[in-house]
C-alpha cells in the first residue's frame, strides 16, 4: 500500500486525532510509527516510547485501536521486581484485541459505526 497523506485522510472525513475517544470506544485508524517522538528533547521517554519500549508497535497502515494500557510499578503485575523507583506510564492508542501488548500511532481517526467511511487508496 502507498503511504497515505494526513490530507488525503482528511479529505476522506478522516479527524486529527485530537477529537478521538478515550473512552475505551474502538476507532479505525491510520497509523504511522515515525510519527511518534519515542524520546523527549531531556532524553526520557514519551508516553509512546515508555510503550514502544515494552511492546510492538503495530505496523504502518489501517487498524482498530482503543485508549488504554496504562501501568504502574505500584500494580500487582510488578511486585517481584525489584524496583528502586515509582513510575507510571500512562494510557495510549492500542490495536483492539492486542491484550495492551500492540501499541500504535496514530496519525487520523474515524468512527467504526461510520457507513460512508472510504479508505483513501
Amino acid at each position: 500500500m502507498a503511504e497515505i497523506s494526513l490530507k488525503q485522510l482528511l479529505n476522506a472525513g478522516f479527524m486529527g486525532m485530537d477529537s478521538a475517544p478515550k473512552d475505551g470506544t474502538p476507532i479505525l485508524a491510520y497509523c504511522v510509527h515515525e510519527s511518534e517522538t519515542q524520546i523527549d528533547d531531556s532524553g526520557e521517554y514519551t508516553t509512546y516510547g515508555a510503550h514502544v519500549n515494552e511492546f510492538t508497535p503495530v505496523p504502518d497502515g489501517f487498524h482498530v485501536l482503543v485508549w488504554g494500557g496504562e501501568y504502574d510499578s505500584d500494580d500487582s503485575d510488578y511486585e517481584d521486581f525489584d524496583l528502586d523507583n515509582h513510575f507510571h506510564v500512562p494510557n495510549w492508542w492500542f490495536r483492539h484485541g492486542s491484550d495492551f501488548e500492540e501499541v500504535a500511532a496514530p496519525v487520523a481517526w474515524k468512527p467504526i459505526l461510520d457507513k460512508q467511511a472510504k479508505i483513501p487508496e
